[in-house]
C-alpha cells in the first residue's frame, strides 16, 4: 500500500532535502528523480552510496551530517 503524494507535493515551497540510499528498494532513485524532485521547486537530492531505505539505522552519522549541513545552508540564506 502506497500513498500518492503527487497531488500535494507541489505545495512545498521551502528548501527541501530529499535523501536516498542508492540501494533503496522501496523508494527507487529514478522515481525520486523523475516524479518527486521536479515537483518541488527548491528540492535538493543527496544520495548515500551503499545505503538502503532505513537510513537512520544504516548510516545515522552520514544522515545527521547531511541534514545538519543542509539546515546550516538554509539558515545562512535567511541571515
Amino acid at each position: 500500500m502506497r500513498e500518492d503524494i503527487t497531488a500535494w507535493v507541489t505545495a512545498i515551497n521551502v528548501p527541501t532535502l530529499v535523501i536516498s540510499g542508492d540501494q533503496d528498494k522501496v523508494e527507487r532513485l529514478n522515481v525520486l528523480k523523475e516524479e518527486l524532485l521536479p515537483r518541488i521547486p527548491e528540492a535538493t537530492l543527496k544520495v548515500i552510496p551503499g545505503a538502503g531505505h532505513l537510513l537512520p539505522l544504516e548510516v545515522p552519522e552520514i544522515l545527521a551530517s547531511l541534514i545538519a549541513g543542509f539546515a546550516a545552508g538554509v539558515v545562512k540564506q535567511v541571515d
